[in-house]
């Protein structure tokens, strides 16, 4: 496979869940991870703030579902 480290616009994102995924992606594409703060509210709920500038690129976005409340 040929090393994406001429494509200075490709940038991998990772949350909390995977991030070593994420790092083993990077290092095979030869890319470097995005920069990014990933914080957790204490109902549960996620945020995450790029600290990039992805502005005018194309971008793909994938997530797991969030987790389902059990009622009681």
């Amino acid at each position: 496979m040929k090393k994406m480290q001429e494509d200075r616009n490709l940038l991998v994102f990772s949350g909390n869940a995977h991030k070593a995924l994420a790092e083993s992606i990077c290092r095979e594409l030869g890319v470097r991870p995005g920069k990014a703060l990933v914080s957790t509210f204490s109902d549960g709920e996620v945020q995450v703030e790029i600290e990039e500038n992805v502005r005018r690129h194309k971008s793909s976005w994938s997530s797991r579902p969030a987790r389902r409340l059990r009622r009681t």
